[in-house]
């Protein structure tokens, strides 16, 4: 691969830079994890691609699965040092989505019952099957192009 793409004015190529401090936990050719400065929870951490790209829609696949293998390596050993209960993986892309650095990455997060975070699919409300297989065909197309 190639010099991976970076931005000058980004808090992640900082920290992949050494530019920003961190508590870097690991790092890799493709990836750096690190403690989350504003955590949800003890041992939140990110897993994080090294080079600058916003979201899923431009990241390598190769680097996504990278950062894939970070989260999983780096989430076992947080689950275990902090005794998690339960543990929560997020990956958001783009404002609607609540992503506030627009590089690639996924939040490891460490949860306790009764924490009261994250409940999206808690509060979701069932979908129409009918609509679900018309969409699925959509999908499914579209991956054919």
């Amino acid at each position: 691969m190639s010099t991976p793409p970076t931005d000058p004015d980004c808090p992640f190529c900082r920290i992949v830079a050494g530019s920003l401090p961190s508590a870097r936990l690991w790092e890799d050719d493709l990836t750096v994890a690190f403690l989350d400065i504003r955590p949800f929870s003890e041992g939140h951490a990110l897993a994080v691609a090294k080079g600058h790209w916003p979201d899923l829609r431009t990241v390598p696949a190769r680097v996504m699965g990278a950062v894939a293998e970070t989260a999983h390596r780096v989430g076992n050993a947080v689950w275990r040092v902090v005794g998690a209960d339960g543990f929560t993986l997020m990956q958001a892309n783009g404002e609607a989505a609540n992503q506030t650095v627009p590089h690639f990455h996924i939040h490891l997060m460490p949860r306790r019952d009764g924490d009261g975070g994250f409940r999206a699919w808690r509060d979701a409300k069932p979908a129409d099957p009918a609509s679900l297989l018309a969409l699925a065909e959509r999908i499914r197309a579209a991956l054919q192009r």
